[in-house]
């Protein structure tokens, strides 16, 4: 059960599970195409509808409910459910009974938990990012971010097991929930790209993915400005086309004709169009504890597609990188030292990052990854429960001692 009914987790986990189970997807909206060509049954959950929402004054009582839900956690219970989604997708649950749910996501645990309490199904929770810290934003930790923990540590003791991307994001559930996640990435399976031969004075680097503002590719532009002339950076972006014109028009005035944009191509062509640049930028400031711990799956794609790998201190990301040697972790988040970084580059050290890409995607891909998830769901249907540890106490909205914080903010950044 996912969030979104389009999200690539959900369908790649639908996809490896029904290899061996009976699989329907719940989630809203319409079923993505991979599920009409694949067995995993579909159940369309019904959005919101007109009206449904009560409009600014239960808006209003909604915010209050969450500001008062520290005293009185039932309060939390009437934010959550008074959502018509939510009702309806535990209904649905509840209707189409099954042996385990696969909840993706703190609102899906929480459906999950409230139907498997009548039809006695197993519950797994897949957590692929810290959902007490989804948006750092002032309003989101006041009002919502309690509600998430509570709803997390509420259901968390009746869990069959647990899921998450990275072993730091396993660590804060532990510590915070008492779960013990199992790893499970999100990286592609594994193909066979061509390789070729790094020309060290025409140096290409790509970065793909989503043209979100918050991610500040322009930070990308700025790194190649202050490159040599020998890099040149390719975008190929999907979503805010806004983003990218402005991209395209700041691209054009700081460093004419070394930067390009592409035409973005449907997710399964993505590695046969990337193999062909030298590296991978995915270089990005962390704007909060979620963007410092990311291994995004542009990352793991990069690997796929045998790139060289360029990235910031992240803990995560690094820690691979130099793990399977197969990229460079710059020294700091700032735009300075990754140009730096990439300046002291030859070609000679490039195709040895390659290289290290190329073995390491044999072993980062989908088909591994997936055999954690696989043995877990075995385990939760052959009856056994969660490992669990004593989750750590800590004031409501802060982490407890020794776990994983945010670092000092980069002083050159």
């Amino acid at each position: 059960m996912g969030e979104k009914a389009d999200d690539p987790r959900v369908l790649r986990q639908a996809r490896y599970l029904s290899g061996r189970y009976e699989v329907a997807v719940f989630g809203p909206g319409d079923p993505a195409p991979e599920l009409a060509e694949s067995k995993v049954r579909f159940v369309r959950l019904s959005p919101e509808r007109p009206g449904e929402d009560g409009g600014g004054v239960l808006s209003g009582l909604r915010n209050g409910a969450l500001l008062l839900g520290r005293a009185n956690p039932a309060l939390y219970e009437g934010w959550f459910w008074q959502n018509p989604l939510h009702r309806r997708a535990a209904e649905s649950l509840a209707k189409n009974p099954c042996d385990l749910i696969l909840a993706n996501g703190w609102q899906a645990l929480a459906v999950a938990s409230e139907a498997a309490a009548k039809t006695g199904a197993r519950v797994v929770a897949d957590l692929p990012g810290y959902a007490p810290r989804e948006s750092e934003s002032l309003s989101f930790q006041a009002l919502q971010a309690p509600a998430v923990r509570y709803f997390i540590k509420k259901n968390a003791a009746g869990l069959a097991g647990s899921v998450t991307v990275s072993p730091g994001l396993a660590e804060m559930y532990e510590k915070r929930f008492g779960l013990s996640p199992v790893i499970v990435r999100n990286a592609p399976e594994y193909e066979a790209t061509p390789d070729h031969a790094v020309d060290g004075n025409r140096i290409h680097l790509i970065h793909h993915g989503t043209a979100h503002q918050a991610r500040a590719l322009a930070d990308l532009i700025e790194i190649i400005g202050l490159c040599d002339r020998r890099f040149f950076l390719h975008y190929m972006l999907v979503g805010d086309q806004d983003n990218i014109q402005a991209l395209t028009r700041l691209a054009r005035k700081k460093v004419p004709n070394r930067v390009f944009f592409h035409e973005t191509v449907k997710p399964k062509d993505v590695l046969s169009r990337i193999w062909r640049y030298d590296m991978s930028l995915i270089f990005q400031r962390p704007a909060g504890l979620n963007d410092l711990y990311c291994l995004p799956k542009k990352f793991f794609e990069s690997i796929a597609a045998g790139l060289a790998v360029v990235a910031g201190p992240g803990p995560e990301m690094q820690d691979l990188i130099r793990r399977y040697r197969l990229g460079c972790v710059s020294a700091g988040f700032s735009v300075k030292k990754v140009a730096e970084m990439l300046n002291a580059l030859s070609a000679k050290d490039i195709e040895i990052m390659r290289a290290g890409a190329r073995e390491a995607a044999k072993k980062l891909c989908a088909e591994k990854e997936h055999e954690a998830l696989l043995a877990l769901c075995a385990r939760a249907l052959a009856g056994e429960t969660a490992k669990s540890a004593a989750p750590e106490e800590a004031p409501d909205g802060e982490a407890p001692a020794g776990a994983l914080e945010e670092p000092a903010a980069d002083p050159e950044a």
